[in-house]
């Protein structure tokens, strides 16, 4: 299975969460401490049981993962480009995929239009935020209510860059701690 190739590097993913290094250690201690007991190596001390234990919970951060990351993890050339921005970019394939095929899974991304100038086009199903209550939009996206299996996927007027609204609220909306899971469409929609 084509997938399989990439459960190694979320169940990397899964136990490197885990490691929680002293404050202040150098880049060699940092390394040592990731492959020591407490890190990496902590697989090989729990036995079969904690290699399952891992093994499911990489199948289940690869499925909640959005397909955009999963291939720009393993792909170059435009998905590397993704890997640059500090908040996971979902490609606008991706994101009609979505909306309009409502793909089986055990999330759902919801995209949440917070575009700046005002658009007569829209995609059918999505939140859309109006421009003229932009000072309403970070109380409005923190205020709504958190279910591990929505992902928010906020589409702005361009390409995800500092100073750019939907960028800038996803910034936020990290920065409070509040959701797991927030994306933004790559480029936005003009």
């Amino acid at each position: 299975v084509e997938d399989e190739a990439m459960l190694l590097l979320f169940a990397a993913t899964v136990l490197l969460r885990e490691v929680l290094p002293s404050p202040g250690l150098s880049l060699e201690q940092l390394k040592e401490f990731i492959r020591g007991p407490c890190g990496l190596g902590s697989l090989s001390t729990e036995g079969a049981t904690g290699v399952c234990q891992c093994v499911a919970a990489a199948r289940a951060l690869f499925e909640a993962t959005p397909v955009t990351l999963s291939c720009a993890l393993a792909q170059g050339s435009r998905a590397i480009a993704r890997l640059s921005l500090p908040i996971c970019a979902v490609a606008p394939d991706e994101v009609l995929h979505h909306v309009y095929e409502r793909p089986s899974g055990s999330w759902r991304l919801v995209v949440v239009d917070v575009r700046t100038r005002s658009c007569s086009r829209a995609l059918p199903l999505c939140m859309r935020f109006e421009p003229s209550q932009h000072s309403q939009w970070r109380p409005m996206l923190r205020d709504l209510p958190f279910e591990e299996s929505i992902h928010l996927c906020l589409m702005g007027d361009g390409p995800a860059v500092p100073g750019d609204e939907a960028f800038e609220l996803c910034r936020h909306l990290v920065g409070q701690g509040q959701r797991a899971h927030i994306s933004l469409v790559d480029g936005g929609w003009p």
